[in-house]
This record gives structure tokens, C-alpha cells and sequence, in this order.
């Protein structure tokens, strides 16, 4: 990244998920935020690179709820197209909105340990 203490985010959820939108970004923020890097949710940024997270979620018959989230880095290429790198994402259950977020947080940790080796940790730098 050409400024690699920034890193910018995109979040979206369907109307399934037990949480708001607001509790995500704040999870994702959190999580961002505590690897001393700055963070704004948009597309690009500085890098035209940013953190891609969508979560789809439904209530199950069991009370609980499936939610399949995709959390990848996006680049924006030519003429605005997107260009998407590795999931962190996942499906899962659980059995409340707590789990969910958590199950973000972890994800968005994946997701940013990486970001950081590149740009900090490894010898390329």
C-alpha cells in the first residue's frame, strides 16, 4: 500500500442479521483501529485498497441465525472496476447477535494481521 497506515472499509448487511450496521463498523473500526492504523468507511482511500465485508443473514428454525460473511480486500482498477483478493469469510451458526459480531471481530483480525505483515512485517518492505 502506498500509505500503509491507512486502511479503508466497506461494510454491508442484509436485513436478516440480528445487528445494525453501526455495531459492525464499530466492530471493524475496533479491530482496525487497534493496529495503529487510521480507518474511514469508504472505497479506496489513499490506496485504492480497502476492506470489503458483507454479511448475509437468516433466522433458522431454531431460533438462531446462518450468516455467510465475505470479507475481502478490494482494489480499485481501471475505469472504477473492483478487483477482489482472498476471502476470510465464512458461514456459520449461532445462536445470538453477540456470536455474530464476534465471529466478525475474528474474521476482520484475519483480514488485518495480513494487511499488516505486508506492509510492516515482511522483508519486501
Amino acid at each position: 500500500a502506498d500509505d500503509p497506515e491507512t486502511l479503508h472499509y466497506w461494510y454491508t448487511h442484509n436485513d436478516g442479521c440480528p445487528w445494525t450496521e453501526i455495531e459492525a463498523e464499530n466492530v471493524i473500526e475496533g479491530v482496525i483501529k487497534r493496529s495503529r492504523i487510521k480507518t474511514d468507511h469508504g472505497t479506496g482511500g489513499p490506496n485504492e485498497v480497502y476492506l470489503n465485508t458483507t454479511a448475509r443473514c437468516l433466522e433458522t428454525s431454531s431460533g438462531g441465525y446462518a450468516a455467510n460473511f465475505d470479507v475481502k480486500f478490494g482494489e480499485v482498477g481501471a475505469k472504477g472496476s473492483i478487483l477482489y483478493e482472498q476471502s476470510y469469510g465464512g458461514l456459520l451458526t449461532m445462536s445470538s447477535k453477540q456470536f455474530g459480531l464476534d465471529s466478525l471481530k475474528t474474521l476482520i483480525e484475519d483480514a488485518v494481521t495480513d494487511f499488516v505483515e505486508v506492509n510492516f512485517l515482511s522483508e519486501s518492505n
